[in-house]
């Protein structure tokens, strides 16, 4: 367009057809009638709808107002992740009358019942009344897919001002925005309500007058979201002391919706995700020893003292970031209804100086023991330890011939053996709440190689 600006348009359309089976081996639980659908050949994909939307736009922008010293980037994007391979394409096929669960047990644990030279494999098959209506009996194994289902959308949106700083030297500082949505969700579509206490809450059941033979009826809907927002820094150096670094920080938040125990409300529990990382820096570095022939010092060593000292190189990469967040367990549930709850919070829980013995303050969390309540503790209320890494490598390359070279190299992971703490037991209850036991990642491994080249 201009000579300082440069714009990029782009358009993708992605269409993924619906999942068949060779033989109609296929069922799906229609939401809008409350039945079970069977496949035929007139309706291979029972009960779900193609989704045509899936139309991905990009777009994208540089500007440099100085002529390359200091540019502007901007970039918007739409694209689709193949969340169907996690969806209908293993659920269809996974329910009644395709698919069953049958236990055979041999009367004295020797001779089997079933030999398949014999009877072949047990396999599942529908059942049918005298009018030629499906019966569904008590054991199927029923699951769905939402007849809407849509394909995971990301929509992706950066802003970045680029800036040398001096020679070599170069600043970046952005924004990044990233919305998921259209997200897999199971809802139990046959969940009972929390039930006063010694009532059956099977009876209670939305389909419980339809289908009394019936439990849960998990089904696949896509309609959870979830937001990242992020301030960027990157800084990329090449100084002319044989120095490189390539150094980033993310100052970040990560929400979702969807960690629901009341089947008709998402944003329940809405709050921040385990990957809700407030802080992260990340460093890499090389840096060659000035010493051998060529450089500042031993610059005219004899061969074997250059063999020994000279072109020596230094490699790392440095970790540092906040503690992932993770959740507090309830095993107490007066919910009356098949389902787990949270616990109460009633005190904060953090403690400004965690140890491994007391990494939070358990008693600020407590089981609910009032029936038909849920617990107000929120998804992911604390943090772990934070992470402190630096892996290295020294290597050297030595030159055997004039098409021949071998490198040798020392590893050290976990350079200076940092105790990098896991998250502690969060058990409402348990003795040991509030203690780590482990640690994230491994202790200092180091490792020796020779690699030929040539």
């Amino acid at each position: 367009m201009l000579p300082s600006l440069t714009l990029n348009i782009g358009f993708r359309y992605e269409l993924t057809t619906r999942p068949v089976e060779r033989y109609n081996r296929q069922s799906n639980w229609d939401t809008a009638t409350n039945q079970l659908v069977v496949a035929t050949k007139d309706n291979r994909s029972p009960s779900l709808n193609l989704d045509t939307n899936d139309v991905g736009p990009r777009v994208g922008l540089a500007w440099s107002p100085d002529g390359g010293k200091t540019s502007l980037r901007a970039g918007f994007g739409i694209s689709y992740w193949q969340a169907y391979w996690t969806g209908p394409l293993t659920i269809l096929g996974l329910g009644y009358p395709n698919y069953a669960k049958q236990e055979l047990l041999s009367s004295n644990n020797l001779t089997p019942n079933l030999l398949l030279s014999r009877d072949g494999l047990p396999l599942a098959s529908a059942e049918y009344d005298q009018a030629g209506n499906l019966i569904i009996p008590a054991n199927a194994v029923i699951r769905g897919t939402n007849a809407d289902w849509k394909s995971q959308e990301v929509a992706q949106t950066s802003v970045n001002l680029q800036r040398e700083i001096v020679r070599g030297v170069l600043l970046d500082v952005g924004y990044l925005s990233v919305r998921g949505l259209h997200n897999n969700h199971t809802t139990n579509v046959n969940q009972a309500p929390p039930q006063p206490p010694g009532v059956d809450y099977n009876l209670a059941r939305p389909l419980a007058q339809q289908y009394p033979q019936l439990g849960d009826i998990p089904v696949q809907f896509s309609n959870t979201a979830s937001w990242y927002d992020a301030l960027t820094a990157r800084l990329v150096a090449q100084l002319n002391n044989g120095i490189t670094v390539s150094a980033s920080y993310a100052h970040g938040r990560n929400f979702a919706n969807g960690n629901n125990i009341d089947q008709t409300n998402l944003y329940q529990y809405y709050g921040p995700t385990q990957q809700d990382i407030a802080h992260t820096f990340s460093a890499q570095f090389t840096y060659e020893f000035p010493l051998g022939h060529g450089k500042r010092f031993l610059g005219n060593a004899n061969r074997l003292v250059d063999a020994l000292l000279g072109g020596w190189q230094y490699s790392g990469f440095l970790t540092i970031r906040s503690g992932l967040r993770f959740n507090i367990a309830s095993e107490v549930s007066l919910l009356n209804n098949g389902q787990s709850n949270r616990s109460n919070r009633i005190c904060n829980g953090g403690l400004s100086d965690p140890t491994v013995n007391a990494w939070f303050d358990a008693s600020c969390f407590v089981d609910v023991l009032v029936p038909d309540t849920y617990g107000n503790t929120g998804i992911n209320p604390l943090h772990t330890d934070a992470l402190q890494q630096l892996d290295s490598s020294l290597f050297k390359t030595f030159k055997l011939t004039e098409r021949m070279n071998l490198q040798f190299r020392a590893d050290a992971f976990n350079t200076f053996n940092h105790p990098n703490f896991a998250a502690p037991d969060a058990t409402v209850g348990d003795p040991s709440a509030g203690q780590v036991f482990s640690t994230s990642v491994d202790n200092r491994r180091m490792q020796f190689g020779l690699r030929l080249f040539f």
